[in-house]
């Protein structure tokens, strides 16, 4: 998995293993956040995992192009506000702002968990699990951030 912003140091890394449990050793994306940043997530990491979750749900494969249409849409609308949109698949992120680092958990053990963290330097996430269109995505995120559509 590719690993976004800066490398970990050993007591940082400890440090979020002992948060995250035993699922930390796994490499987990870690994205530096310096302004406002959504990130859409799913927990689908390896084609297994998504593989099992379609066979145990048809329509999720839909579900799955709705939220990679629409993030992408949303993505470009966006950026002229100075919103950021990342897109990861993990099970874990790292969030990095100034000195903090948070651990995110994308879903439930066994479930498939897909959805948007909002997040922005010296403001509480929000985090909605579900899947929304890039109309829905850019008014919440203006919203969110106090920002007016360009």
């Amino acid at each position: 998995m590719k690993r976004i912003g800066f490398k970990l140091t050993c007591v940082t890394a400890l440090a979020l293993f002992a948060c995250a449990g035993a699922a930390a050793a796994e490499k987990q994306p870690v994205l530096m956040v310096r302004g406002p940043t959504i990130i859409a997530f799913c927990s689908a990491a390896t084609q297994a995992e998504y593989d099992a979750a379609v066979a145990k749900d048809p329509d999720l494969q839909k579900t799955l192009n709705d939220f990679q249409f629409h993030t992408g849409s949303a993505r470009k609308k966006l950026r002229g506000s100075g919103i950021r949109v990342e897109e990861i698949y993990a099970h874990y992120i790292v969030i990095r702002s100034g000195q903090t680092a948070n651990v995110f958990r994308t879903s439930k053990p066994g479930e498939l968990g897909l959805g948007y963290y909002f997040v922005a330097p010296g403001k509480q996430p929000r985090i909605e699990r579900t899947v929304m269109t890039d109309a829905d995505l850019i008014e919440l995120a203006h919203k969110y951030f106090g920002t007016q559509a360009k």
